[in-house]
């Protein structure tokens, strides 16, 4: 005769999966021993953090993100591509709203050999005087399309001193903010189009080898760009 987890000889008490003694184990409706519940990412424990879901998706994977607003500042460490819910009922996407500032740092990564980001229907807001959307490591790729990058009047919308080896910036708008400020590396796969600029202090500086192609964009005036501006060629 052999006791039990509880002492008992001959008992049928045992261990359950959270190691409590004849305890009833995961909770009913949780994911976890500690009662956490799987969150809008399908995460357990994530609490719906935007940075969470980040840091759980896999190099090069794509993170479809909840309709929501992120009260948080998030940083991209590894490559992926992060895409707004989509909406299929105005063939669009649902708001998805980060509202502290969002950085791409790949200096501390630790995996990862790839060196590319991709962002798609995102709102991206400043947080006081910081950047909608900044990059301060050097990137192979950039992709940014139908988004808004809002400096919420104290900020750039984005910023960079960083090379980036080609950055594209389609369908999106740029607003309430320093605008995009380009420092370091070559310009001369930066292509900036179809974009709209509004309610900024300037709307672009970029300097740095090559040309930048910034064309077919609405500065915010039927003049074009004039002196809200400056940069090598190709800016109409």
């Amino acid at each position: 005769m052999q006791q039990d987890c509880a002492g008992t000889w001959g008992g049928d008490a045992d261990y359950d999966e959270c190691g409590v003694c004849g305890g009833d184990g995961i909770p009913d409706g949780a994911c976890d021993c500690s009662s956490n519940v799987f969150d809008n990412f399908g995460l357990c424990g994530n609490d719906n953090l935007l940075q969470g879901a980040i840091d759980s998706t896999g190099c090069g994977e794509t993170l479809i993100i909840p309709e929501g607003d992120y009260d948080e500042s998030v940083t991209i460490r590894h490559c992926l591509n992060l895409q707004a819910e989509e909406d299929r009922a105005i063939s669009g996407y649902k708001p998805v709203r980060v509202q502290r500032g969002t950085g791409i740092d790949f200096n501390e990564r630790d995996h990862c050999d790839c060196d590319a980001v991709a962002l798609e229907g995102i709102e991206f807001y400043a947080d006081d005087s910081e950047s909608a959307l900044s990059v301060s490591s050097d990137v192979e790729s950039l992709t940014l399309n139908n988004s808004i990058l809002d400096g919420n009047d104290s900020g750039f919308a984005f910023y960079t001193e960083s090379a980036i080896t080609s950055l594209s910036f389609s369908g999106s708008e740029f607003t309430n903010s320093d605008g995009i400020s380009i420092n370091g590396g070559s310009l001369s796969d930066h292509h900036i189009n179809e974009n709209i600029f509004s309610d900024n202090s300037h709307n672009l500086s970029a300097s740095g080898e090559g040309t930048l192609d910034a064309t077919l964009n609405y500065w915010g005036s039927a003049d074009g760009p004039g002196s809200t501006a400056v940069s090598y060629t190709h800016l109409t």
